[in-house]
């Protein structure tokens, strides 16, 4: 049985996504995890918008209702790219990160995203793809780990940001 492990939380909302944030790791106990290896890669990323990003900015606002479209690859890989994709060789990231040691890691929990089983898969910036950890419906063990926020089981895709402090306390 798949568990999810989680110390506290908070549930800031966009659009057709729920971003799910915690501190600690995100831990998956599980017999196996599913798909090896293997890297799914992600369509490329737009890096040139169309909307300036104070435009942007000023249109945010948190919702707790969802489409009820599919959520395509294409968008999963921009939200991806963009809270912490690579932006140059050097491997700097969209993100800044003291010391360049990114402790955070992004897990997407796949519910209705097109081209993609249910499951968690795990973000993998360099390759800008998807690792599969674990396959099938997860949506109700994440809302358990949220206190039970129906919330939770609504969006087509929920991104889990996880924290390994490692990164950062062995050096500060």
């Amino acid at each position: 049985m798949v568990q999810l492990l989680v110390k506290s939380l908070t549930a800031p909302i966009i659009p057709s996504v729920l971003l799910f944030f915690m501190t600690g790791s995100f831990m998956i106990l599980a017999g196996e995890a599913s798909g090896g290896d293997k890297i799914i890669k992600l369509p490329d990323p737009d890096r040139e918008g169309t909307v300036p990003l104070e435009t942007t900015l000023q249109k945010r606002r948190s919702v707790r209702s969802y489409q009820d479209d599919l959520l395509t690859l294409h968008t999963v890989s921009q939200l991806l790219w963009a809270a912490q994709g690579i932006t140059g060789q050097d491997g700097l990231r969209t993100a800044p990160s003291a010391g360049a040691l990114y402790p955070l890691e992004i897990f997407v929990v796949a519910e209705k995203v097109a081209g993609l089983t249910n499951g968690i898969y795990k973000y993998t910036p360099f390759a800008h793809g998807l690792k599969s950890i674990v396959a099938g419906d997860i949506l109700p063990l994440l809302t358990e780990a949220a206190l039970r926020q129906d919330v939770i089981t609504q969006p087509p895709a929920v991104f889990v940001l996880a924290g390994i402090d490692q990164r950062t306390t062995s050096k500060y």
